[in-house]
């Protein structure tokens, strides 16, 4: 279920619930982009996020049109529902969006 949609620097990106209780958080890579249609291992090596990029494919938005996503999520050894908040998430989402917008100016 998307919980918030984010939208910064023309970059989208959401935050997900899943059926465990557990978050997730996508940042939609522009086509043209140098991640764009890349494999974890590429994304991970080129953004930090919260226990590394662990999804890289098609995801559908909030209207239901699939784009291609770069992702991670808070199910970790020691993350809880409790401390990866929506407002958690978003703040990495958040962090994610700023590097991949920082790559798409340096190229």
């Amino acid at each position: 279920m998307i919980e918030r949609s984010i939208f910064m620097d023309g970059i989208a990106g959401q935050v997900e619930l899943q059926p465990g209780g557990w978050r997730t958080g996508y940042v939609f890579i522009p086509e043209g982009h140098p991640l764009y249609g890349c494999c974890e291992e590429t994304a991970d090596e080129s953004i930090f996020c919260h226990g590394g990029v662990t999804f890289a494919g098609m995801r559908a938005d909030r209207e239901g049109e699939k784009h291609f996503a770069i992702g991670f999520d808070c199910m970790h050894y020691g993350d809880t529902p409790l401390v990866w908040t929506v407002d958690t998430v978003e703040k990495e989402v958040r962090a994610m969006i700023a590097q991949v917008a920082w790559m798409e100016d340096e190229a």
